[in-house]
């Protein structure tokens, strides 16, 4: 009797034990989407806030706008890095340290008195950028059998989410509260995630332990650092000015160095072997040239709007109503997302990627041609969102499903990186067919300027399209061919 008591508590323990790991397994990819949306708010609550921080502390625009440069440099570089450790030693224990990030960036920007402090803060926050990498490699080791195409385009329509409340919020709080207003927010979220993800994201088991390539992470930062900081500067410095070009050759140096390091390295930060297969790399050449044509609606768009109707061309918007205007095309981005994720192991990459930048080329296409009303800058915006939706988790899939899991992690920290690279480039292109453009009457930017940026957005579409017949097809897609989510190759 006494036996058949212990064997039954024994029981009842088992299947309490069962159903909390369903429901923690159940609750996992919503605490990792809204550490997603998070790191959408984290980029782009700060758009619409850049004027009034820009006016608040008399500083000129070239300055107001390193609160969006210094997120990005430092994400550039510590996303690779932090995302090989989380490899190494494990994803949840490096989602910690990225929101940490997140956290006192956002603190240190709250209590700022001044520019440098505020731009210091950014620089902080922008190291939690590894938590989106990190955030997909915990969805496909959690994943069950077939199901990490969808949660992957979960966490990148949730990220699309966030730029939608970011474009909203940031100008809602800048013109009824304060700007500190904004990274108090900010703040409270990442306290919030770090207990969510201490209370229900277990650690995965999936590691690959060795010692960390610091060398290779160094060579790496230097190539990526240098790299943004030219592209970022720019128009500020001159394209053929001494700086730029030093700073452009010190990139390519340390990148080749990076590049023989790596391949002789025992254990490198990225295996450059795997790299240089076909799904990697096809997929990084089309999310450089979706991100060089997604920055460049997002810089050309809010000028439009906030400009005076004096100009011409101008609709005189608010800053909160130019976030409303914008919010339609982030939440294209959710819905394009959540459909790629839905669809890709039935159509496969390469429809979904050429359909985004079908979308994409259609609705610079539009701009270029009419954006003189809200109707037509809102509807064109929109589409553009949708096929980036479209596009992104679908090369996200393609990168991190061409490798085996220990390596989910930094493969798509490098796709982000990409994606990143083109996008700052093409703001900063954009930027200067704007400023090259000249002015007209009143001091007004000419409206040839815009147009010529929509153009370019256009022409990157295109490009983006002619190489989608690089991206493998149904017979070598793994996402397509249900191979298992863990430690796929393809040839």
């Amino acid at each position: 009797m006494s036996g058949d008591v212990v064997d039954y508590a024994s029981s009842a323990v088992s299947a309490e034990s069962t159903l909390l790991g369903e429901w923690r397994a159940r609750i996992v990819p919503w605490v990792l989407a809204v550490g997603a949306l998070d790191f959408g708010l984290e980029q782009f609550m700060v758009v619409p806030i850049v004027p009034a921080v820009q006016r608040a502390e008399g500083v000129p625009v070239t300055t107001a706008a390193w609160l969006i440069t210094g997120f990005l440099l430092a994400a550039v570089v510590t996303a690779p890095v932090l995302a090989r450790l989380g490899d190494m030693y494990g994803k949840r224990r490096l989602l910690f340290v990225s929101l940490g990030a997140f956290g006192a960036g956002s603190l240190v920007c709250a209590l700022a008195g001044s520019m440098e402090w505020l731009i210091a803060g950014r620089v902080l926050q922008g190291c939690g950028a590894a938590f989106g990498p990190l955030a997909i490699g915990l969805a496909r080791d959690h994943a069950p059998p077939g199901r990490a195409p969808l949660l992957i385009g979960l966490l990148v329509a949730a990220s699309g989410a966030g730029a939608a409340l970011g474009l909203l919020l940031g100008g809602v709080l800048v013109d009824h509260v304060s700007v500190a207003a904004v990274f108090w927010l900010l703040f409270a979220v990442a306290l919030g995630l770090l207990l969510a993800v201490w209370l229900f994201v277990p650690e995965t088991p999936v590691r690959s332990p060795s010692q960390p390539d610091w060398a290779g992470a160094a060579l790496l930062a230097t190539a990526l650092f240098t790299a943004l900081l030219a592209i970022s500067q720019g128009n500020a410095w001159g394209w053929t000015s001494a700086r730029i070009v030093l700073l452009l050759v010190a990139s390519a140096v340390s990148f080749a160095a990076f590049v023989f390091a790596e391949r002789a390295a025992s254990a490198p930060l990225v295996d450059v072997r795997l790299v240089a297969r076909r799904p990697a790399w096809s997929a990084n050449v089309v999310a450089f040239a979706m991100g060089f044509a997604l920055f460049i609606a997002g810089v050309v768009i809010p000028q439009i709007a906030t400009l005076p109707e004096a100009s011409g061309y101008g609709f005189g918007l608010t800053i909160t109503q130019t976030g409303l205007l914008l919010m339609p095309g982030a939440l294209a981005i959710v819905a394009g997302g959540w459909a790629s994720g839905s669809l890709v192991t039935v159509a496969g990459v390469r429809p979904l990627v050429a359909a985004g930048a079908i979308l994409c080329a259609g609705a610079y296409a539009s701009l270029v041609i009419a954006h003189d009303t809200v109707t037509a800058v809102l509807l064109a915006n929109a589409v553009l969102g949708l096929g980036i939706g479209l596009a992104i988790p679908a090369l996200m899939n393609l990168v991190v499903h061409s490798v085996g899991a220990q390596h989910t992690s930094v493969f798509a920290a490098t796709t982000a990186v990409t994606r990143s690279i083109g996008a700052a480039l093409g703001a900063q292109v954009a930027a200067a067919i704007v400023i090259g453009a000249g002015v007209v009457e009143l001091g007004f930017p000419a409206e040839d300027g815009f147009t010529g940026a929509f153009t370019l957005g256009l022409i990157a579409t295109l490009l983006a399209l002619a190489a989608t017949p690089l991206i493998p097809t149904k017979r070598t897609d793994p996402v397509v061919r249900g191979a298992p989510d863990h430690g796929v190759t393809v040839a």
